[in-house]
């Protein structure tokens, strides 16, 4: 199959990021969470899922087993405006 919509990417890895969500698996859900963010567009979601979503992928960044690397996420603009916000 070719030319598949992102919608449908998007929607599976925001399942993905919920199921590591519910289990507590962190560094799952941090993973899970940037491909359904590499799927949308910020600027379609609510201020509030904005806040909330950065504040889940900060502490799964935290929490989660082998993640060093924390470039990916501040450089993401969903972080940018978790700071705004609460700014």
């Amino acid at each position: 199959m070719t030319d598949i919509d992102p919608s449908v990417y998007a929607s599976y890895h925001w399942f993905s990021s919920q199921y590591h969500k519910s289990r507590q698996e962190f560094a799952q859900f941090y993973k899970s969470a940037l491909l359904y963010l590499a799927y949308m567009s910020v600027e379609s979601l609510s201020d509030t899922f904005k806040l909330d979503f950065a504040f889940d992928l900060s502490l799964s960044a935290l929490l989660g087993d082998n993640i060093y690397n924390f470039g990916e996420l501040l450089a993401h603009p969903i972080v940018r405006i978790f700071f705004h916000l609460n700014s």
